[in-house]
C-alpha cells in the first residue's frame, strides 16, 4: 500500500488530502513522521491509502485483530 498502481492516483490524492485535512494530535504528528520518512528514504509523497490503513491500525480493537 506504500506506491499505488497509477490508475488509482487521483483516488489516492483524494484520500491523502482528505486525512491530511482533519487529522490532529496524535494522528497528525504520525502521518508528518511518515510523509518525512518517505519524502528521505524514497523521495515521493506518501500514499493516501497507507494513511489511511495507519489510522484503522491505530484504532483497531482487540476483536477486529482477530477478524483480519
Amino acid at each position: 500500500l506504500r506506491v499505488c498502481k497509477r490508475k488509482w492516483d487521483p483516488l489516492d490524492a483524494k484520500i491523502r488530502s482528505a486525512l491530511t485535512r482533519v487529522a490532529t494530535g496524535e494522528i497528525l504528528k504520525m502521518f508528518e513522521l511518515l510523509a518525512e520518512e518517505e519524502r528521505v528514504k524514497h523521495q515521493r509523497q506518501i500514499s493516501g491509502a497507507y494513511m489511511l490503513r495507519m489510522v484503522y491500525r491505530r484504532f483497531q480493537t482487540k476483536n477486529s485483530e482477530s477478524i483480519l
